[in-house]
């Protein structure tokens, strides 16, 4: 029969792909889609693993015990999530709809000639997947720290925190009030705030280790400060530029010296629609990656011998 421990595995080894390759690539998106599917039947098979049988006879009796006479099937992924949803209906609309967003895609991408995870906005989802796994993990008894890593455990739980308490109408009231305050002054005040406010650099690590990055403010449109504190690292990634490594920050806090606008606290965040988390990147050195002995590839005779003939030369 289906195991959910082998289902959960599954689920642990793409999440720890999709966390070593680069946010937002497509094998991101496909590594985030199928630890979501594995999850979910792995849900399934702690409860009962006949929940991720097919209709047929052979797939139901494989999944009590019994052994087929044909190869048995799972139930496809939208039957598997609707069934989930029925046994845990505190699963939310937002975090159905990321869901089904997901499996949409997935399905486009593996059965047809589109490329549609190229089109794919998966950082607009991201918060709902991961309210979505700490609750039907932590809801049914399972580890989400041993699914995911305990850094993004607890990353997840956050986010369903944040996301519980929905603060988009203070929010929105908010961003409306200092956006009426701004646009009230005078043209020539609004521009000298711009000129006088506007951040001269584009992100930094705080000797704290927090990091901050300029982001567009949603009152004025103009630039303000987003900042967090790291949460993960990805492996060692190689592309044109040379090696480097993504770490990943969750905000805690937006602010604005041009309009002076403070949104503060992940819940508040993302009821403003700002990223639930950003990137850093950080170049490696490719000798200490690598343990290269350069002295392995210096010939110090030649080295001394080319001295000497270009000091030789300019003698003369």
């Amino acid at each position: 029969m289906w195991s959910s421990e082998s289902y959960f595995a599954k689920a642990h080894g793409y999440w720890l792909r999709g966390t070593n390759r680069e946010r937002g690539s497509n094998d991101h998106k496909l590594a985030v889609a199928l630890c979501i599917e594995f999850t979910i039947r792995g849900v399934l098979c702690s409860i009962n693993p006949a929940l991720n049988a097919a209709f047929d006879e052979d797939s139901l009796l494989f999944a009590v015990g019994v052994t087929p006479n044909k190869s048995p099937k799972s139930v496809d992924l939208i039957t598997a999530f609707n069934r989930l949803h029925r046994l845990i209906p505190e699963i939310s609309d937002e975090e159905a709809k990321a869901i089904k967003a997901l499996v949409d895609v997935r399905n486009r991408e593996l059965h047809s000639d589109e490329a549609a995870f190229e089109g794919m906005d998966l950082d607009a989802i991201v918060p709902s997947l991961l309210s979505f796994l700490a609750r039907v993990i932590d809801q049914t008894g399972n580890d989400l720290e041993q699914l995911l890593t305990p850094s993004d455990a607890k990353q997840a739980r956050e986010m369903h925190a944040a996301m519980a308490k929905d603060r988009s109408r203070g929010v929105r009231d908010l961003i409306k009030v200092q956006k009426d305050r701004f646009y009230r002054l005078p043209e020539a005040e609004q521009a000298k705030k711009r000129e006088e406010h506007t951040p001269s650099y584009s992100s930094a690590t705080m000797k704290t280790g927090h990091h901050i990055r300029a982001h567009k403010c949603p009152s004025c449109a103009g630039l303000g400060i987003l900042g967090g504190a790291p949460v993960g690292r990805s492996s060692v990634l190689l592309d044109d530029d040379g090696i480097y490594q993504e770490t990943r920050i969750v905000p805690s806090v937006f602010a604005c010296k041009i309009c002076n606008l403070e949104i503060k606290g992940l819940d508040e965040l993302i009821a403003a629609k700002i990223p639930h988390e950003f990137v850093s990147r950080d170049e490696v050195d490719a000798v200490d990656h690598f343990g290269i002995d350069v002295m392995e590839y210096v010939n110090p005779e030649e080295i001394v011998r080319e001295y000497h003939y270009e000091h030789e030369y300019m003698d003369e």
